[in-house]
């Protein structure tokens, strides 16, 4: 939805530069019809290649809206426009799932650039926030409890491989999925070392859907080297 003049000369410029792309002169109205077709063919070609707003003046976005300014009732070019919509809210699903909660909602915007704020996007926003607040981890300062050192030792260190966690492959998600099922039973505080804050947490979740019902307790911190640090439980 435009929203403002600058806003409407913005997308002028950016239609005219595809229109002098595609090589239309202003009188050449029996070249419209053309014009329209090439313009609907990148334009898909665009959509397909998640080209939705970018690079400027050469995605699915400006060449549907220019359509819409040679022929404001093109069907093809409005069901384009909703289709990337569609797409920058199924991209928004899959970084949500992945934990990727900011970007997430950047797609989400970028959505709603295109044809303003509706239904759909405000429930993804709705889910990713929901979402987001459901997997923080509950953190708190370790309080140690007396543990017997040779029958238990007070920190358990996992080391993740980081082909598997690179890849997200099922090996990591089996080794995090038996880590949640004995955290479950321990009470166990656990410390998610992580490259960066997106793949922590991303373990977390996969520890967190593996224990089912059980909240895990700990934090994450970044480090270089991957790995689980299970330590004595909270009293």
């Amino acid at each position: 939805m435009i929203k403002s003049a600058t806003q409407v000369c913005i997308l002028m410029t950016r239609m005219a530069c595809l229109l002098v792309l595609i090589g239309l002169p202003v009188h050449a109205s029996a070249s419209i019809e053309l014009a329209i077709d090439e313009l609907l063919v990148k334009a898909d070609i665009d959509l397909a290649a998640d080209r939705l707003m970018q690079p400027i003046s050469s995605n699915a976005v400006d060449r549907y809206r220019a359509v819409l300014l040679l022929d404001k009732t093109n069907q093809r070019a409005a069901l384009g426009l909703r289709n990337s919509v569609a797409r920058y809210l199924a991209l928004a699903e899959s970084q949500k799932l992945r934990g990727e909660y900011k970007r997430a909602l950047n797609l989400v915007a970028s959505a709603e650039v295109i044809n303003g704020k509706s239904i759909k996007s405000t429930a993804m926003k709705q889910s990713i926030k929901a979402l987001q607040r459901a997997n923080r981890l509950v953190i708190n300062k370790p309080k140690k409890v007396p543990f017997d050192k040779k029958a238990n030792p007070l920190q358990t260190v996992f080391n993740l491989n980081l082909a598997d966690l690179s890849a997200r492959n099922e090996n990591i998600k089996n080794q995090l999925a038996a880590l949640a099922s004995r955290v479950q039973e321990s009470k166990e505080y656990v410390l998610i070392y992580a490259r960066n804050d997106a793949e922590g947490r991303w373990v977390y979740q996969q520890m967190r859907e593996a224990s089912e019902d059980y909240r895990l307790r700990g934090n994450i911190k970044r480090h270089k080297k991957p790995r689980i640090v299970l330590d004595a439980p909270l009293e």
